[in-house]
C-alpha cells in the first residue's frame, strides 16, 4: 500500500497544511469502505467518494496513524473475502431471478449486466486513492 507520506508526530506542524481542515481515519472507517455491501452503506460510499475528491484536490488533509495501517492490513484479507463472497452471492441471486423472466433477450441482458458488476475494483480503487493521499503519523 502506498501512502502520501510517513512522518513523525514532531513533523506534523511543518508537514501538514494547517490552513486546511483534516480528517483522521481510524481502521474501521477505512474497512467500512470495503464493507459497503455487508453494511448496506451505499450512501456512505458516495460520501467517501466526495471526501476523497476533496482530499485529492487539496481542500482536505487526510491523516492516520501507523497503528491504523497495521490493523487495516491485518484485517483486509478477511474483509476482502467477505466482499468477494457477497458479490458472488449477489450475482447468483440475479442469475436465479433471471430464470423467472420469460423473455430470453431480457434474461440474457440481466445475466450479462450482473457479470459486469465490478464492485471489488471500484471499492479498492477508492481505498487506494485514499491511501495515496493520506499522511501516516
Amino acid at each position: 500500500m502506498t501512502t502520501k507520506a510517513n512522518i513523525f508526530l514532531s513533523q506534523v506542524a511543518t508537514t501538514v497544511a494547517t490552513d486546511k481542515p483534516f480528517i483522521f481515519w481510524d481502521t474501521c472507517s477505512i474497512l467500512d469502505i470495503v464493507r459497503v455491501i455487508e453494511r448496506n452503506t451505499y450512501d456512505n460510499f458516495n460520501l467517501v467518494k466526495r471526501i476523497v475528491n476533496s482530499i485529492e484536490t487539496g481542500n482536505l488533509v487526510s491523516v492516520t496513524s501507523e497503528l491504523v495501517v497495521a490493523e487495516y492490513e491485518k484485517n483486509l484479507i478477511e474483509t476482502d473475502n467477505k466482499l468477494n463472497n457477497q458479490i458472488r452471492d449477489l450475482k447468483s441471486r440475479i442469475s436465479k431471478i433471471s430464470e423467472l423472466i420469460s423473455n430470453e433477450t431480457k434474461k440474457t441482458r440481466l445475466v450479462k449486466a450482473a457479470e459486469l458488476v465490478d464492485v471489488y475494483a471500484n471499492v479498492h480503487d477508492l481505498v487506494d486513492r485514499l491511501w495515496k493521499n493520506t499522511i501516516v503519523i
